[in-house]
């Protein structure tokens, strides 16, 4: 039995430029387009899960209904939380923190977190319990994971088994708005799961 996934990032927002977590800004109508096309794409899909924050449900939402498919919010999909520099713009981050700076906590976010926001040690337990859900419930299912860059560079350490606190495969992984990884999980005879990921 295989199950493929789509994960899908959310397309532009109409706060291009600020770091966004929890604040959650409306798509641009070229964000809602790109994010319409990368589903479009995608064929045979059964269903769509989608992180709760609007620039990823709205528009999921509207596809699903276009197509009759159902949607699933998943609130463990939702992006890591910035606290007090959530919704800043990005200049004003690298200029104005310190003790943590922004460049802090991008170089070892395990060590550092945010004023008043959530650390990596609880963004990546609530990302791997959606995970390992997934992988427990075997299914034929063709799935698009509406989610956010983040989470979806959580998603694929998981699935290449990287140690959490090795933190460089954050900068080397760009996700576009509306970018797609693929993947893939085989069960086998005993239903245990063997994911990967598909270039």
């Amino acid at each position: 039995m295989q199950r493929q996934l789509y994960f899908v990032r959310h397309g532009e927002t109409t706060l291009s430029g600020h770091l966004l977590g929890v604040t959650d800004p409306e798509l641009s109508s070229t964000g809602a387009q790109q994010l319409l096309q990368s589903l479009t794409s995608l064929s045979g899909l059964q269903g769509i899960i989608s992180s709760p924050r609007k620039r990823c449900l709205n528009t999921a939402t509207a596809f699903a209904k276009q197509y009759q498919l159902p949607v699933e919010v998943e609130p463990n999909l939702a992006e890591f939380d910035f606290g007090l520099w959530d919704g800043q713009p990005y200049d004003t981050l690298w200029r104005e923190t310190q003790f943590p700076s922004i460049g802090d906590f991008w170089q070892n976010p395990w060590l550092h977190t945010p004023p008043e926001g959530e650390s990596m040690y609880d963004f990546h337990h609530r990302v791997a319990t959606w995970w390992h859900s997934i992988l427990a419930s075997p299914s034929k299912e063709c799935t698009a994971v509406v989610a956010h860059a983040g989470v979806i560079k959580a998603l694929v350490a998981l699935i290449l088994d990287l140690s959490p606190e090795l933190t460089a495969y954050q900068s080397k992984i760009d996700i576009p708005y509306a970018g797609i990884v693929k993947v893939e999980v085989f069960y086998d005879s005993s239903q245990t799961a063997w994911p990967k990921v598909v270039f």
